[in-house]
């Protein structure tokens, strides 16, 4: 199979080596010259685990002018906001079945499929965390797998993408491959933490690790996160658990725990949890800030704004995901700037129980 992988941040690039490293056939198309300029020179080098592996493979800042052998398989490793986009300009370089994987977060495969057929479109959740370290430099920050499912009852193209990952790799850090016949469960329970943790990420301007240190910021993430689950109840979505262990339903305020900050045995064990969390990421960054901070357009409408229109659309109300959306729109035109000040201020700002 020819692969091509769309976005060479962090994720695509520990995505690529994982194809690499597994026998396949991949080329990557990077927006960033730079980036794709230090492929074409070095190779892509990425660290997994406590091993560096360098691959030596073909990368484009676009697609090659020249007449290529189609790809069958296409990777989309972009920002939500630039996944419909990035399809859209592959569709001249792919077969007329080529199988279209996304790797961004938010609902970005209900989007797809107005574009191409349900049936070719595979969802792959990211739950391990990565970082650039320089073009063409990428190190994975935290362990995780990707969960592969489709949008519909046919398993053919997720089984076809998760065989993919099967070639014999030495490396105790690699990410493994999973499957799921619930793609809308995997991904709510993914959105809820990413509404959560990206925007106050952003807000904070920090690390992970530094911003769940805040309890203010961990129980403005829970009440997010009780929206966003809210919000999949609301659209029948059986939510599943992110890593085979964090429950939404649970960690989601009950209602006697939304009216109290203090003094619960249930909320004392919710806090316990996003502590786990910010340690196993300390070391990640909002993808939302970075963006910010190179004048790009943050994808927190495909995130938070997803749940405030949806929300909308219920006529249910979600007060937290539209104050982090207005703030982050607010930091990307330059009338905030990100700090853990602006995040304790939009904690007294919020109404409080």
């Amino acid at each position: 199979m020819r692969i091509v992988v769309i976005g060479c941040g962090g994720v695509g690039s520990v995505c690529t080596a994982r194809l690499c490293a597994a026998g396949n056939d991949v080329s990557v198309i990077t927006k960033n010259p730079r980036i794709a300029k230090a492929i074409q020179k070095k190779g892509l080098e990425v660290r997994i685990g406590e091993k560096i592996e360098r691959f030596d493979l073909p990368a484009y800042a676009t697609f090659p002018t020249e007449k290529i052998v189609p790809f069958d398989t296409c990777f989309l490793t972009v920002p939500p906001n630039f996944a419909e986009e990035a399809l859209q300009n592959a569709l001249p370089f792919l077969t007329p079945d080529a199988i279209v994987v996304n790797l961004s977060n938010g609902l970005v495969e209900e989007r797809l499929q107005h574009i191409i057929d349900s049936k070719r479109i595979v969802g792959g959740v990211v739950g391990f965390g990565a970082r650039m370290m320089g073009p063409g430099k990428v190190v994975q920050s935290a362990k995780g797998e990707i969960t592969f499912g489709s949008l519909t009852d046919d398993y053919a193209a997720r089984d076809r993408i998760v065989s993919l990952f099967d070639g014999e790799v030495d490396n105790e850090g690699v990410v493994p491959a999973l499957k799921t016949d619930n793609l809308r469960g995997v991904r709510w329970s993914k959105l809820a933490i990413n509404c959560a943790i990206s925007s106050l990420g952003t807000v904070g301007g920090d690390r992970l690790g530094v911003v769940l240190r805040s309890r203010n910021a961990r129980r403005m993430g829970l009440e997010i996160m009780t929206e966003v689950v809210n919000i999949a109840n609301l659209s029948g979505v059986e939510l599943e658990k992110v890593s085979g262990t964090l429950n939404l339903n649970w960690i989601a305020l009950t209602p006697r725990e939304a009216a109290t900050s203090t003094g619960s045995p249930g909320l004392l064990a919710k806090h316990s949890v996003l502590l786990i969390v910010g340690s196993k990421f300390r070391k990640m960054r909002s993808s939302m800030l970075a963006a910010i901070e190179r004048g790009r357009t943050p994808s927190v409408d495909f995130l938070n704004g997803e749940i405030v229109s949806r929300g909308e659309a219920f006529g249910f109300q979600t007060p937290m995901n539209k104050l982090m959306l207005d703030t982050v729109h607010q930091l990307a035109t330059g009338d905030k700037r990100p700090s853990m000040d602006l995040l304790a201020e939009i904690f007294r700002k919020r109404e409080s129980p």
